[in-house]
């Protein structure tokens, strides 16, 4: 019995590291996303500026989606949770999330 609840907590501490990765993204793919959308006027401004602001927030949001799709991963089994946002069970292993 001591076992499953050493088990268990460790499942629980790494969905917090995963969840705690997952929201250090939103940083960076909210610059990104910035970028993107409102960089283009100042971008203007600079010559060549354009392609550079493309390449940066594209490359920011590049690795940021690799970045989940390494981090969102089933502690038990590694297969990918898919896009759930809380999951509480693996679709694959059938594993129960505390």
């Amino acid at each position: 019995m001591r076992h499953i609840e050493e088990q268990k907590a460790q499942l629980k501490n790494k969905l917090f590291q995963m969840r705690l990765y997952e929201v250090a993204l939103v940083a960076p793919l909210g610059g990104a996303l910035y970028f993107l959308t409102f960089g283009w006027r100042h971008a203007a401004e600079l010559d060549g500026g354009a392609p550079i602001v493309l390449l940066g927030s594209g490359g920011l949001i590049l690795v940021a989606a690799f970045f989940h799709w390494l981090n969102w991963r089933c502690p038990v089994c590694r297969k990918h949770l898919g896009n759930v946002l809380n999951p509480k069970y693996c679709s694959k292993c059938r594993a129960v999330f505390p």
